[in-house]
């Protein structure tokens, strides 16, 4: 097992895990609840830490993990042709859907 990441807290930790699973890395997450035991310790020596099963993964899951999640420009509604902000997925005026062509990473989400 190799070490990729720390996470600062368990929440983050958790839902990194789903993004290296949903790739098919498999990984544990260690100290998920050394936190809450040992306030003697450094708060940075007890942070969530996600190991990767196989050493061929290491490399993947560190660009999986510190790459942002990509931005979606902003948008007009095809239905009543308001403006919306790129991080939208349904219109706040008419709550129509974002159409996903031409969305960054749409391809992720099918």
């Amino acid at each position: 097992m190799i070490k990729v990441f720390t996470s600062p807290n368990l929440a983050e930790a958790e839902m990194l895990q789903g993004i290296l699973e949903g790739q098919s890395i498999p990984c544990v997450v260690r100290n998920n609840y050394t936190n809450i035991a040992n306030v003697e310790l450094p708060f940075t020596d007890i942070w969530p830490e996600h190991w990767v099963l196989r050493e061929s993964d290491a490399g993947a899951a560190r660009l999986l993990l510190n790459t942002p999640a990509p931005v979606a420009s902003d948008w007009s509604c095809a239905q009543c042709g308001e403006d919306n902000e790129g991080q939208f997925t349904a219109c706040w005026n008419c709550s129509q859907n974002r159409p996903m062509a031409g969305v960054e990473g749409a391809e992720l989400e099918a």
